[in-house]
């Protein structure tokens, strides 16, 4: 059975968070690009927010976050907190 992990950032006062298995959370952690999507929440809104891990288009930061075309999040993967 794969193992799962969540990563979650804060995107202004909201949580958000992107459920991820075991070998797509070791690639991210040595530097491998991925991009993901969730559907996530905020203020009552529904949004689908895409994930840019290592995005190479991204070079200041580990981890961007979009939403609807918008930065929600720019950073580090470190950011987050698993759970």
């Amino acid at each position: 059975m794969a193992s799962y992990v969540t990563l979650n950032i804060n995107i202004g006062h909201e949580t958000q968070s992107l459920k991820m298995n075991q070998d797509e959370w070791n690639a991210v952690q040595s530097g491998t690009p991925l991009v993901k999507d969730s559907v996530g929440f905020y203020e009552g809104e529904k949004f689908r927010y895409t994930w840019c891990f290592n995005d190479p288009r991204f070079t200041d930061s580990s981890l961007v976050v979009l939403y609807d075309e918008a930065e929600g999040f720019a950073g580090s993967i470190q950011d987050g907190w698993l759970s």
